[in-house]
């Protein structure tokens, strides 16, 4: 089961940063898009514009 979690515009942040200097956000949108691609994952039209921007 998965619970959301709520962070704080600062923990955004900070995460986001992380993701960054780690070359981890990279990966995973890398990996988001193959998916799409390859039709291994839905989305819309606006949601794959925003990924690919």
């Amino acid at each position: 089961m998965q619970r959301e979690v709520v962070l704080t515009k600062e923990e955004e942040s900070l995460l986001l940063d992380i993701l960054f200097q780690q070359n981890y956000a990279s990966e995973i949108l890398a990996v988001e898009l193959t998916d799409i691609e390859n039709g291994l994952k839905q989305t819309d039209v606006m949601q794959y514009k925003k990924i690919t921007r």
